[in-house]
């Protein structure tokens, strides 16, 4: 009897020892290495802002064009997410950024300016040919306003001629012919277009052109708008420059210079960021009468930032 005992209690310690065990295996918990000294840096793992610049022409309120260099603010890694597909090369970022710039993102652009173009215009293709840059348009391009049709054209032109390695641009739609009621030409060159046209005195033998510089005002920001200015040929052309040079007439745009104080800005007056400065030397320079500066650009005056956020 007593040995059923001993051999019952025994069996029963033993029971409680393996319920012990495997509660205890349950129970446990690994502890993880820490490692000290190892530092994460989140900031790795934010992308880099980056600053691309694009120059296009734009168009004021009393449809003036000028140049406006945009200083584009995004993520390294960021593209236009409606042309990522499109984009393998610089070429191909630099083509349809620029393009987007003058359409779908042109509400990016100051309040005041416009590039006529239709928002919705994709750019669906483009070919670069001996210095011929052929743009393949999609359908929405056509419901432009017939109004902007010159301007858009110019806009199309100088932007991309501006471009190192372009001197013509072609414009087509959907691959086929566009016609224009401007025109009948479908590709187009700086030399088709004088831009800000303003006659002061026409005498079909006996005019000349010459370029001047005045501003326009936009979110009380000013900008360099170039003016082609047909007068009479005479022999003081550096005086002349300077008559008009002081003098907006009827124009919508503004000069900074009076006549009181044209005399103070020599040919070798200093240049400094003087809005005055920027007026006076890119309207000499332009008609040849100073050397241009590999140092002064109109991108010192005619720049404005944007942020993207796609």
């Amino acid at each position: 009897m007593l040995k059923k005992f001993y051999v019952k209690f025994t069996l029963f310690v033993f029971i409680l020892f393996l319920l012990a065990l495997i509660i205890d295996a349950q129970t446990k918990t690994v502890d993880l290495p820490i490692l000290i000294g190892e530092e994460i840096n989140f900031e790795e793992h934010v992308h880099a802002k980056v600053k691309e610049e694009y120059l296009i022409y734009v168009a004021d309120f009393n449809d003036y064009l000028f140049p406006l260099n945009i200083v584009l603010e995004k993520e390294e890694n960021d593209g236009i997410s409606i042309y990522e597909d499109d984009i393998k090369t610089e070429l191909d970022e630099v083509i349809y950024t620029t393009f987007s710039l003058l359409t779908n993102y042109s509400n990016y652009l100051p309040i005041g300016v416009t590039t006529s173009i239709p928002p919705s215009t994709q750019l669906i293709s483009y070919e670069l040919n001996d210095r011929e840059l052929t743009l393949n348009l999609s359908n929405s391009f056509l419901n432009y306003n017939e109004v902007d049709e010159k301007n858009i054209i110019k806009i199309l032109t100088y932007t991309f001629t501006h471009m190192n390695a372009i001197d013509r641009v072609k414009i087509v739609c959907e691959g086929k012919k566009i016609n224009f009621k401007s025109t009948e030409k479908v590709v187009f060159s700086q030399s088709d277009f004088a831009l800000n046209v303003y006659f002061n005195d026409f005498n079909l033998n006996e005019t000349n052109f010459i370029i001047i510089y005045y501003y326009t005002e936009l979110e009380d920001n000013m900008y360099l708008v170039p003016v082609t200015v047909y007068d009479k040929v005479v022999e003081n052309k550096e005086e002349q420059i300077k008559m008009h040079l002081t003098r907006s007439n009827s124009l919508p745009v503004i000069s900074l210079i009076d006549e009181n104080e044209i005399e103070e800005y020599s040919l070798d007056a200093f240049f400094d960021n003087d809005l005055k400065y920027f007026q006076y030397y890119f309207t000499f320079s332009e008609n040849n009468i100073i050397e241009e500066s590999k140092n002064v650009s109109i991108k010192n005056v005619n720049f404005y930032e944007i942020v993207l956020r796609n």
